[in-house]
């Protein structure tokens, strides 16, 4: 007990030059790290599975398939999860039935887009990629929903049991997938393990939930609905320039330099997955806060992020050639790709920016950010990436998360 009473003095004193609830990010903060290093630890061990297993054709056509498979969920309203999220931290519990079911709905449309693509490569002549995305038309319309419930959580601050399910969703579809690697380096017998690991264990975590809150369908917040849809509008840009950058990698220039690509971002964006439980665990906070308030403390706590973000690239940057040559070995000569864009860690500390317009449901900002900046991206991804491969695409995507940082500054600036 005196340790603990310790570490709370200790926490409580930090307040000071923190400006932050040391004690509610203690309390969260800790649960949605222990998930997030077990994300870090599964997704890079399976990563080196596949690097290792798999040839690099082969892997870079895993990749494919499954950037394909993102864009191809559009449909599921990705938007409607921070809608929830939001809806949640108020006390609105009416809203997530619907949301789910409007999510399943719309999420056929990917479905059906899925089966197109399946169809399109069938007359193509190729096989491989047609059974790829069959396997995906099945799974599209309930994956993507049946994560709803995480925001869910999010927003009634139960980080313990978003957490705890993180855990063990990550660990056993890490654990699944590898077996079936070992077992066979069927790539269907892969992508099906993944889509079957991630959507049974969401079905059975979303039912969980339901019944502990004991939710129901009565009286929607339809302004949840219609808010969820406008960021579902907004998410299709930044959902496509997510992927569309091994989209066009693959048809310019082939699988390998798709495996070389995703490979070298792997760990700089697991570690960024990581810093973002800061985001995480501020949307509920910063809900309910005024615009004043927010426009006291987030640009301090920015500047903090951007000062931890610092030593993390520099660490990475000097630890990469023995990950890569270590872990990595068929792809170690390509480490110079991965210590350049590690440069990214220096615009992660925009996302407070990002995270406050969106808890203030400043939709007009978010929808100018999003059509000017999405449309610049995929040009820039064509014009350098034919030009200078993956240096293209590497210097694309640096270039585009400078005009965010800024893009996303000035709108929090002008905020009302």
């Amino acid at each position: 007990m005196r340790i603990k009473e310790k570490i709370k003095n200790i926490l409580l004193w930090s307040q000071k030059y923190t400006k932050t609830d040391m004690l509610y990010v203690a309390r969260g903060g800790s649960w949605l790290l222990a998930s997030q290093l077990v994300n870090f630890i599964a997704n890079v061990v399976l990563t080196i599975a596949l690097a290792n297993l798999l040839p690099p054709q082969t892997y870079g056509l895993y990749r494919y398939v499954l950037s394909i498979v993102v864009i191809l969920a559009i449909p599921c309203l990705s938007g409607m999860n921070s809608a929830v999220l939001r809806a949640a931290s108020k006390d609105e519990n009416d809203s997530f039935l619907p949301a789910l079911k409007t999510k399943i709905k719309w999420g056929t449309l990917g479905g059906l887009a899925s089966l197109l693509v399946g169809l399109y490569y069938f007359s193509q002549g190729n096989s491989t990629l047609t059974f790829c995305f069959l396997i995906s038309a099945c799974f599209i319309p309930l994956m993507n929903p049946f994560g709803l419930y995480e925001s869910f959580l999010a927003g009634k601050k139960r980080f313990d049991l978003q957490s705890l399910y993180g855990i063990v969703n990550q660990a056993v579809s890490a654990g699944l997938m590898i077996l079936v690697l070992f077992l066979t380096r069927n790539i269907f017998l892969v992508i099906l393990a993944y889509f079957v690991s991630w959507t049974g264990l969401y079905l059975i975590f979303t039912v969980i939930t339901i019944k502990k809150w004991k939710l129901k369908a009565q009286n929607p917040d339809e302004e949840t609905l219609a808010f969820g849809k406008h960021l579902s509008l907004l998410d299709v840009l930044s959902t496509i320039n997510s992927q569309i950058d091994k989209v066009i990698m693959w048809h310019f220039l082939g699988a390998g330099p798709v495996a070389i690509y995703s490979i070298i971002m792997n760990v700089p964006d697991k570690i960024k997955d990581l810093l973002k439980t800061i985001g995480s665990l501020a949307f509920p906070k910063l809900s309910s806060r005024s615009m004043e308030e927010l426009k006291k403390s987030v640009p301090q706590k920015t500047l903090m992020l951007f000062l931890l973000a610092i030593p993390v690239m520099l660490v990475y940057i000097l630890a990469a050639p023995w990950l890569y040559k270590t872990f990595f070995p068929k792809y170690a000569s390509f480490v110079i790709y991965s210590q350049v864009y590690a440069l990214i860690f220096l615009t992660f500390p925009r996302l407070l920016f990002g995270t406050s317009l969106t808890a203030q449901k400043q939709t007009r900002s978010l929808y100018i950010a999003s059509f000017i900046l999405g449309p610049t991206y995929i040009v820039l991804l064509l014009i350098l990436t034919p030009i200078f491969g993956i240096w293209g695409a590497i210097s694309a995507f640096l270039a585009i998360e400078a005009m965010n940082f800024m893009t996303n500054y000035l709108q929090f600036k002008r905020m009302k």
